[in-house]
């Protein structure tokens, strides 16, 4: 699997939708933190919060295999 294909699995376990969170502060800025139908809190997990536990996971599964 690829770290973004974890990264989807993540977020959907959390209740959310990795394409809806934001890249970064200034997207959330641009958009006034409307994204996927609704107001997403600024302390909202962003893409690269998902994208390092997913990161975080394979380097777990790396290390008990290794």
């Amino acid at each position: 699997m690829t770290p973004e294909q974890i990264a989807r699995i993540i977020a959907s376990a959390m209740g959310d939708n990795l394409a809806d969170a934001f890249k970064n502060k200034q997207r959330w800025i641009a958009k006034r933190g409307m994204s996927g139908g609704r107001y997403r809190d600024i302390n909202e997990p962003m893409q690269s919060d998902y994208l390092a536990a997913a990161e975080a996971v394979l380097a777990a599964m790396e290390s008990n295999h290794g």
